[in-house]
C-alpha cells in the first residue's frame, strides 16, 4: 500500500523529530545560557508566533486563533526532543540550583549551522530565536509566562487572530 504524498508531508509536522530541530535551535541562539526545558517551549512558542509578539511580520505557522492551546502539548513535545537532543548528544544537562538547565553542544551547534545555511525555515527560524534571546533575556520564565497570556487574551478579545 503507497501513501499518497500529503500523508507523507504532514507526518512530518507535529513530531519529536521537527521539534527538537526547533529547541536545537533555540538553545544554540542562547550559546553559553542554560535554559529550562519551560523556557524553551516559551521560546519555541513565542518564535513560531512571532508576529503575535512583535518579533516578525508573519508567523511561521501561519494564524491561527487556537495557538494559544497548543502550550501544554508543546512542553511534553519539548521534554521528548531534549531526551532525543540529549541521545544524539546535540545537547547537554546540567543540574542548577533551581532544576535541570539545557545547552547545545560543539555537535549541535554544528548541525544548527548546517540547517540554517540549506533551509529557509531555519534560517527564519533562527533569526527569530536570536531576537527573542535578545528582547526577552532578562525577564523570568513568569514574565513571559504573563506576556503569553496577555497576548492570549488580546487575541480572544479581538476575534482569535494571532498575528
Amino acid at each position: 500500500m503507497r501513501m499518497n504524498d500529503n500523508a507523507v508531508n504532514l507526518s512530518l509536522f507535529n513530531t519529536v523529530f521537527e521539534t527538537s530541530l526547533r529547541v536545537l535551535m533555540i538553545l544554540d541562539a542562547h550559546d553559553g545560557q542554560a535554559l529550562t526545558i519551560d523556557m524553551i517551549t516559551l521560546l519555541d512558542f513565542i518564535c513560531t508566533y512571532g508576529q503575535a509578539f512583535g518579533l516578525s511580520y508573519a508567523n511561521l505557522h501561519g494564524d491561527d486563533g487556537f495557538s494559544f492551546c497548543e502550550i501544554t502539548a508543546r512542553r511534553d513535545m519539548a521534554g521528548n526532543a531534549i531526551k532525543d537532543l540529549l541521545v544524539k548528544e546535540l545537547a547537554h544537562i546540567s543540574l542548577k540550583n533551581n532544576g535541570l538547565r539545557y545547552e547545545v553542544s560543539c555537535k549541535g551547534r554544528e548541525l544548527c549551522i548546517a540547517l540554517a545555511n540549506e533551509n529557509e525555515y531555519a534560517t527564519e527560524y533562527c533569526a527569530l530565536a536570536r531576537t527573542a534571546r535578545k528582547r526577552l533575556n532578562r525577564h523570568s520564565e513568569t514574565e513571559i509566562w504573563t506576556l503569553i497570556y496577555t497576548q492570549a487574551k488580546d487575541t480572544l478579545k479581538t476575534g482569535g487572530e494571532n498575528g
